[in-house]
């Protein structure tokens, strides 16, 4: 996705209303029928400003978090509260963002995503992290840090098993976790490709993709092959006290305390 995230004020210069960020909440197309009903629905929402932050830039002057095939994800302020905004590029082959709000409700009641606040078939907008890339994240962290951090985690990843919602990215971890600056908690994001399952795999495809991770892999020192096994034995397990009990093997094989 904890507490939320009250950031100091945003210095004026970084404010940019709504309407007049077009260029870069509607990329690539700010004059199109779906920017109208975006902009529409962002200030009904009371967002009415963009705030010009991020690590991406669009048309050499916007900032933004993030951006892929479907969606833009940008900062932007609730009153004096920043928050993240994930919105639907104009053209995407998605119609709708409500199938991944739904599901962030029910996640972030876990604490395993961001929470969202307000949401339309257009845009989410959700709790803002203060926070770097698993994959950046793994490479600074100490042992002890980053085994807290796979042990919240991975047990993060068996909840989504034991509710029913399968990710389906966590196999790419990287840029699918985010931990959380000063406290090192990891929050799961982007479920747009998440669905409704009754055995799901994210734990296992998890642990599959952390393994990739060579900072990881050096810091818990572990043995590929056992691992293996206790990831035969999670999948084949369908008890749910027997399939807990294999779990809680599994991540105390990783990340002991």
């Amino acid at each position: 996705m904890a507490r939320e995230i009250h950031n100091k004020k945003t210095s004026m210069d970084k404010l940019i209303p709504i309407e007049r960020a077009r260029d870069a909440i509607c990329y690539p197309d700010p004059m199109s029928e779906t920017c109208d009903k975006l902009v529409g629905a962002l200030l009904r929402s009371g967002i009415i400003y963009f705030v010009n932050k991020g690590p991406i830039t669009i048309n050499k002057y916007y900032k933004v978090l993030g951006k892929g095939w479907a969606s833009i994800v940008f900062l932007a302020r609730i009153g004096d509260k920043e928050v993240a905004v994930k919105a639907l590029r104009p053209g995407s082959r998605r119609h709708t963002l409500l199938h991944e709000a739904a599901i962030l409700l029910v996640a972030s009641r876990l604490n395993i995503s961001p929470r969202p606040y307000h949401y339309d078939h257009l845009f989410i907008a959700m709790q803002y992290l203060d926070s770097i890339p698993l994959i950046d994240y793994a490479e600074q962290a100490n042992p002890l840090e980053l085994r807290y951090m796979l042990r919240r985690l991975l047990t993060k990843a068996y909840l989504l098993d034991l509710i029913g919602i399968s990710h389906n990215e966590l196999a790419r971890p990287h840029n699918q976790v985010l931990v959380e600056k000063g406290t090192n908690e990891p929050y799961i994001i982007d479920f747009e490709a998440a669905t409704i399952s009754t055995n799901p795999s994210n734990l296992t495809q998890l642990v599959g993709g952390i393994l990739r991770i060579k900072k990881v892999r050096e810091t818990i020192g572990i043995d590929v092959s056992e691992i293996r096994e206790l990831l035969r034995g999670y999948k084949l397990t369908k008890n749910a006290e027997q399939r807990t009990r294999a779990a809680n093997i599994l991540i105390n094989r990783i990340a002991p305390l």
